[in-house]
């Protein structure tokens, strides 16, 4: 676990951060976390987007697309 963290620090704090929102928020994670807030939603989009899930399914999509691209990419640019 520890060579995970020193190697892909960036991939391994987004995916922690990814499924702790969505253990603890639930499918509701975007409404909680403004993503549908009426003001300014751009800012909110760009915000809460890549940290929430509207469902498990999305959740374990992205899971594997970081795990399959963002991973080998941050290990290589270091």
């Amino acid at each position: 676990m520890k060579r995970i963290i020193r190697t892909v620090p960036v991939s391994a704090v987004l995916l922690v951060t990814m499924w702790t929102l969505f253990v603890v928020f639930g499918t509701q994670s975007r409404q909680v976390l403004g993503y549908n807030l009426p003001a300014d939603p751009q800012i909110w989009h760009g915000v809460t987007a890549g940290l929430t899930s509207p469902n498990m399914t999305s959740l374990l999509y992205l899971t594997v697309a970081v795990a399959a691209f963002a991973a080998p990419a941050e290990r290589v640019l270091g």
